[in-house]
């Protein structure tokens, strides 16, 4: 039986999916690198869940860029947290030290 992860790939070794991950981001080092080819030359599983990292990888590369306006959006959600960060931040100051201006 073959357990599959939330994006339908099938469930490789757990101590391989986060190599495999930052192996196709370019992140990994040498060593995590030997580590990655070595395995998935021999493990069907994680050479399918490797496969199938690269497929969505080419989706998203080939999502439409944002539509017209999105701009609008981003800088609106900019001002919005901007706000949001400026009102937790405390409004009083700390009591001065006596012998300080």
């Amino acid at each position: 039986m073959i357990t599959r992860t939330r994006t339908g790939l099938p469930e490789p070794h757990p101590e391989m999916a986060p190599l495999i991950s930052s192996y196709q981001d370019g992140l990994a080092t040498s060593d995590e690198v030997d580590i990655v080819e070595r395995h998935v030359l021999e493990c069907e599983l994680c050479r399918s869940f490797y496969g199938g990292l690269q497929e969505f990888r080419e989706l998203i590369a080939n999502l439409p860029s944002p539509p017209p306006g999105s701009e609008r959006i981003e800088s609106t959600y900019q001002a919005v947290m901007n706000r949001t960060v400026r009102s937790v931040q405390p409004r009083w100051k700390p009591p001065r030290r006596k012998g300080t201006k």
